[in-house]
């Protein structure tokens, strides 16, 4: 079994890798390598998802509602999105990954 400090560890480690992924994205956008982009989001993707599975493990549910816990992640890595916020893409592209799993 794995103390909570592991815990601590391993998300404070996640946040490191996802903020790098984000500068990597954004300088390979900017480049227009779009192939290592997408590879640089889907790495993205399943650390982000790691990390929730280990804050709703850290964080019970019942202590603080997953809705809440998402919503200080996006704050956490896009305290700006806000005021720019992007189109929002079809419902069937939103559930596609979801459907693939």
């Amino acid at each position: 079994m794995k103390s909570n400090k592991s815990d601590l560890i391993q998300i404070q480690e996640l946040l490191e890798e996802i903020s790098q992924l984000d500068r990597l994205i954004s300088m390979h956008e900017d480049a227009k390598d779009r192939i290592m982009a997408k590879q640089y989001v889907a790495r993205k993707r399943k650390y982000f998802d790691e990390l929730v599975k280990l804050l709703l493990d850290y964080y019970p549910v019942t202590d603080m509602p997953p809705a809440i816990l998402l919503e200080k992640l996006f704050q956490r890595f896009y305290p700006n999105a806000h005021e720019n916020p992007k189109p929002q893409p079809a419902l069937e592209e939103v559930i596609r990954p979801f459907m693939a799993a």
